[in-house]
């Protein structure tokens, strides 16, 4: 729920007009920037971590 509404059911069976349910960290960028991360497992055993700044724009 967001600001106190009750969510919306979505009828479009096209499923353009869907939500993106990943995490925005995870998404692509579109028009834009945005912060980007990434972790992982290496085979080591360690684990690593990678952050920065992703920018798209849409033609």
């Amino acid at each position: 729920m967001d600001k106190g509404r009750a969510a919306s059911p979505n009828l479009d069976p096209t499923g353009r007009f869907a939500r993106d349910a990943r995490p925005y960290l995870t998404r692509p960028p579109k028009n834009g920037c945005k912060p980007v991360a990434a972790v992982k497992d290496e085979v080591t055993g360690q684990t690593s971590a990678t952050l920065g700044i992703g920018c798209a724009w849409s033609f």
